[in-house]
C-alpha cells in the first residue's frame, strides 16, 4: 500500500529540510508526491527536488497571493519553464486561482493572472492546479468560459460543500482533500468527501500547513499524509488499502505519469 501527495511545498519547509522530510515520508509509505510552487522564489527549489528525488515533481505557477507582481514574473515564468530541464518531471502549471479571504493581491490582478496561467497550462498541455478561497462564483464562471484545460483541473485543499464538488464534478474537476478533512468542524467537507465521484478524489498534506490530527499544531509534513487518507476511508466506508490505491491511481493519470 502506498500513497501520493498531490500538493506538498517542500520549498517552504522550515522546521526540517526537504530532503529529511521526503525520507520520513518514504517510511510512512508515500511513494510520489508533487512539490508545488508559490512564487518565482521556489520554482528553482522544487524542480532540483524533483530532478534529485525518484517519485517527486513539481509544479510552477504563481500564486493569488503573489499576483500584483503577474506582469514582471509571466515573463520570468515563461523562461523558467522553457529550460527542457525544467521541464522534465514539472506535471502541472500552480498554484494559481483566487483568494478573496485575505486579498494580499487585488481581484483584478488575481483574476488577469489566473486567466493567463490558464492559458500557459494550455501552450503546455499541463494540467491546472487551483487555489480558491471564498471565491468559487468566480472560479466556476472563468473555468465555464474558457473551458477546463484538456489535461484538466483540481481543485487543491477543497474546501467547498456537497454543491461545490457537483459543480466541480459536472466540469470533471478533481477534488484534493487535506488535513483540514480531519477537523472536527469540518463536516460540511466531509459530506463533500462522502458525496465526490471516485474517480475525481485526490488528497494531499498542503505542508507545511495544515497538519491533520493527530498533528494539529505541528508542522505538517508528507509522512502524516496516512491521517487524512484514514479519514477519507471512514467518511466513505471503505477500507484503508481502496483509499490509497484509488487516490494513486487518480493522481497517476491527472499527472500524466506512468
Amino acid at each position: 500500500m502506498s500513497y501520493f501527495d498531490t500538493h506538498a511545498h517542500l520549498a517552504l519547509l522550515t522546521h526540517t529540510q526537504g530532503d529529511e522530510a521526503w525520507a520520513r515520508a518514504k517510511e510512512a509509505n508515500i511513494k510520489e508526491l508533487v512539490s508545488v510552487s508559490t512564487d518565482e522564489t521556489n520554482w528553482e527549489a522544487n524542480q532540483k527536488f524533483a530532478a534529485k528525488f525518484e517519485g517527486v515533481y513539481h509544479a510552477v505557477g504563481v500564486h493569488p497571493h503573489e499576483t500584483d507582481r503577474w506582469k514582471t514574473v509571466r515573463p520570468q515564468m515563461e523562461a523558467f519553464y522553457a529550460n527542457p530541464e525544467n521541464q522534465k518531471k514539472c506535471v502541472a502549471v500552480g498554484e494559481i486561482g483566487l483568494d478573496y479571504h485575505y486579498n494580499h493581491a487585488t481581484r483584478e490582478n488575481q483574476l488577469e493572472a489566473f486567466e493567463e496561467q490558464q492559458d500557459l497550462a494550455v501552450k503546455w498541455k499541463l494540467p491546472l492546479i487551483i487555489h480558491c478561497r471564498d471565491a468559487f462564483a468566480d472560479v466556476f464562471e472563468i473555468l465555464k468560459r474558457k473551458k477546463v484545460p484538456e489535461k484538466g483541473a483540481v481543485f487543491h485543499c477543497f474546501t467547498g460543500g456537497v454543491e461545490e464538488a457537483k459543480q466541480a464534478a459536472e466540469l470533471d474537476i478533481h477534488l484534493s482533500f487535506s488535513g483540514i478533512l480531519t477537523f472536527k468542524t469540518a463536516q460540511t467537507l466531509r459530506d463533500a468527501a462522502q458525496w465526490a465521484p471516485e474517480n475525481l478524489l485526490l488528497i494531499e498534506t498542503d505542508c507545511p500547513y495544515l497538519a491533520p490530527i493527530p498533528h494539529r499544531g505541528k508542522p505538517n509534513e508528507p509522512g502524516f499524509l496516512p491521517e487524512t487518507a484514514k479519514t477519507l476511508a471512514i467518511v466513505r466506508g471503505v477500507s484503508l488499502e481502496k483509499i490509497a490505491e484509488v487516490t494513486t491511481t487518480n493522481a497517476r493519470r491527472f499527472f500524466g505519469i506512468k
